[in-house]
């Protein structure tokens, strides 16, 4: 049975990108870029802010990864082809991951918002700023 307790942020990420090719089709390029940029950021905001996970396991929890990405996606996705049933499709596979974050004690519930509303923001932001682009 597939384990997603067992998979880390670049686990998903091929699969993310292959789907993804398909959808943003021209745009997967500045999507993979903005993508790459919000691993960093996150990664940052971890080591300024070194709040550790709720299991005491290796790594700072604060922002969540996993809710950054998934509402960076979701941002994203939405305002490059604009259609309301992928808003709807991404908020809920958002919402599963940002659960599964809770329910096996990754992160408290104010990480995995903190990291949703990081995400969310830096998805819009991205998407704004290479408007050009796009």
């Amino acid at each position: 049975m597939f384990n997603l307790s067992c998979m880390n942020m670049l686990d998903y990420i091929p699969v993310l990108l292959i789907f993804l090719s398909w959808v943003l089709l021209d745009n997967i390029t500045i999507y993979t870029i903005g993508l790459c940029i919000n691993i960093l950021l996150n990664l940052g905001l971890k080591e300024i802010i070194q709040e550790h996970r709720p299991n005491k396991r290796l790594g700072y929890g604060m922002p969540s990864g996993h809710a950054q990405t998934a509402l960076y996606s979701t941002i994203f996705v939405f305002l490059t082809i604009k259609k309301k049933e992928w808003l709807y499709f991404y908020l809920v596979v958002s919402l599963m991951v940002m659960i599964q974050r809770v329910v096996y004690n990754y992160h408290t519930i104010m990480q995995v918002i903190v990291g949703a509303i990081v995400g969310s923001f830096f998805g819009y932001f991205f998407y704004e700023t290479n408007g050009l682009l796009i």
